[in-house]
């Protein structure tokens, strides 16, 4: 069975002595309470903005709407994380680990993101241009490295 994919109350704790029974069903519920909640809430708000009318097409506007689609991954890989982890299957645990490290990864690029966005907005005003600029930010946020071919010579 694998048993290493538990909560970050779990995994943050100080001592290294067992955590009481008492103590952990209530971090557990808090934890899925938390996390239901913030799912919930990216979802809608990803949601309300494909629904919205005058939909924004700039490009802060887009880059949270990424930050926000990674953090929803981020939650729902980390709510299904304990039960696929009891089932017993090894592919099926290393799937879940491979699917909530990288979901992690995504939110931590999204933010370093965010900033480098906020970076260009307040200090770098005047004259900053990038050519496909959020297809770029998407390609590092999301991991996808694609390298252009070179075309075949006859």
């Amino acid at each position: 069975m694998c048993r290493h994919l538990t909560y970050f109350a779990v995994l943050l704790k100080i001592s290294s002595a067992a955590i009481d029974k008492d103590l952990l069903a209530p971090l557990t519920y808090i934890s899925i309470v938390g996390c239901s909640i913030s799912a919930a809430a990216s979802l809608l708000t990803v949601l309300f903005y494909l629904a919205s009318r005058k939909r924004s097409s700039d490009y802060t506007t887009k880059i949270h709407m990424n930050l926000l689609g990674a953090l929803f991954l981020l939650n729902v890989s980390f709510l299904l994380s304990e039960p696929l982890a009891s089932v017993g299957s090894t592919w099926l645990c290393w799937g879940t680990a491979a699917f909530l490290h990288y979901s992690l990864l995504c939110s931590l690029t999204w933010m370093a993101i965010e900033g480098f966005h906020l970076y260009l907005l307040v200090i770098k005003v005047y004259n900053v241009y990038f050519r496909r600029y959020v297809l770029k930010l998407c390609a590092v946020g999301w991991g996808e490295c694609r390298f252009p071919t070179l075309p075949h010579r006859a």
